[in-house]
């Protein structure tokens, strides 16, 4: 999708620069979002059906996106798609890059999708991973070292710069990115600064 999340934000943000460089850009969603507003005009969007999980419906939809469009890389972002569209990137022989958001601390977990990304994952032509830790599992794991490449994610400096700028009242300022979710887990924070010295001061 593109909704609120910041992997949704960083695709949005990589589809338009890639289009203003010249790059045809194809997206395939389940569904749109917030993030859609930051797309160029130029990136074509195909709505795959909003189906969960391994829809057999999602396989074909992308089954035929790809005969459609006949992509030079298929590039996939979060568990479902790395699945559903790597699946169809292997068997199109198309190269296909997945971008790994997470550490090894995700795939600690138990659930089966972990196990089939993973599975999948080694079938890749490259890993791109927003952190070392996220190259790091997969390396540790037989992936070559240069089929996982680091790229840390874009910062949109420009809508930063529009913004606002606030009266702090020369307090020290403690700055938390992320959305206001429990998975973002500001809660630690809050905790961290209730437990400092000099907490009026921030």
């Amino acid at each position: 999708t593109l909704e609120g999340g910041g992997a949704e934000k960083q695709l949005a943000i990589l589809a338009s620069e890639q289009c203003k460089k010249g790059h045809c850009v194809h997206i395939g969603l389940r569904r749109g979002g917030k993030n859609k507003s930051l797309l160029n005009d130029s990136v074509v969007i195909y709505y795959l059906g909003d189906y969960k999980s391994l829809d057999p419906r999602l396989f074909l939809s992308i089954f035929r996106l790809v005969r459609k469009i006949k992509p030079s890389i298929i590039q996939t972002w979060l568990t479902q798609m790395d699945i559903v569209g790597g699946f169809v990137g292997v068997i199109s022989k198309i190269p296909w890059v997945m971008t790994e958001r997470t550490s090894a601390q995700y795939y600690l977990s138990k659930k089966p999708l972990v196990y089939v990304r993973n599975f999948l994952s080694k079938r890749a032509r490259y890993i791109v991973a927003n952190s070392s830790e996220g190259a790091d599992y997969h390396i540790s794991h037989g992936k070559p070292p240069h089929k996982c490449k680091i790229i840390f994610n874009s910062v949109d400096i420009e809508s930063i710069q529009n913004k606002r700028k606030f009266n702090l009242n020369n307090k020290h300022t403690i700055l938390v990115v992320g959305r206001l979710v429990k998975s973002k887990n500001h809660k630690t924070i809050i905790k961290s600064i209730l437990l400092l010295k000099d907490k009026d001061n921030i």
